[in-house]
């Protein structure tokens, strides 16, 4: 199966301001056209909402992968319940502002937002730092209904959320701007933190500027070993002369 596509980033803020009512039409139609399965009824009752919850609900459905084919069924069930409606800007600022930052890209429910903050300010850092680490979400269809089942279960929410092998610091800083693919990066979150930072170094080192396709370029680079031996950055080819 194909790796699942990057995590939106262009939901828009809570802390935008509040909306207009032509501004948040502009949202709304936007939405609309790119869902059409939501039918009149649902359009109808998403238009018929103040500006401020038109835009908090369509950042909402907007945020998680599998929100791909939204219809009206779920428009107007996220209505009726008043459950699925992206954090205010007040609500967000109960969390440490890294998480802030986190829970607004993500566009996180208010419901989601009041769980995290019931967690301390040392654990909500740690959360925040992990949530941020390239690659960590990808393979979560449903963001929203991992935090809250992560607090709806018994247990520590923390190691919940907290799931799998951290990525290394160095790692992190190495491979953010590199727009790797999910699989490329799950393969690197995967060797022993030791290797990871031998993995930090090496990416570090590579020019990538003639690369195409950078993750199946480390990805091979992974699989037989010349990540680590130099080998990889001897077969990156040139970049193309500047015109």
């Amino acid at each position: 199966a194909a790796p699942p596509a990057p995590r939106r980033d262009n939901l828009g803020s809570a802390f935008d301001g509040a909306p207009t009512t032509d501004s948040a039409k502009r949202r709304v139609d936007a939405f609309l056209r790119a869902h059409p399965s939501v039918d009149r009824r649902g359009a109808a009752a998403l238009r018929r909402l103040e500006p401020g919850k038109q835009v908090r609900l369509v950042r909402r459905l907007e945020a998680d992968q599998h929100k791909s084919d939204v219809d009206g069924i779920l428009v107007m069930a996220s209505i009726k319940d008043e459950n699925n409606y992206a954090a205010t800007a007040p609500e967000l600022r109960k969390l440490s502002e890294a998480l802030q930052r986190v829970a607004d890209r993500l566009a996180l429910s208010s419901a989601a937002v009041r769980a995290l903050a019931t967690l301390d300010r040392e654990d909500q850092a740690k959360v925040a730092a992990r949530f941020a680490e390239p690659g960590y979400l990808d393979d979560l269809r449903n963001v929203e209904g991992f935090v809250k089942c992560c607090f709806h279960d018994r247990g520590d929410p923390v190691r919940r959320l907290l799931r799998g092998r951290p990525m290394e610091p160095a790692l992190v800083q190495a491979v953010q701007t590199l727009e790797l693919r999910p699989d490329c990066l799950g393969a690197l979150r995967k060797l022993a933190l030791r290797k990871q930072k031998d993995a930090a170094v090496a990416i570090e080192s590579l020019d990538l500027r003639g690369v195409r396709d950078r993750s199946s370029f480390v990805l091979r680079g992974l699989e037989d070993g010349s990540l680590f031996t130099g080998g990889l950055a001897a077969r990156a080819p040139a970049p193309e002369p500047a015109a």
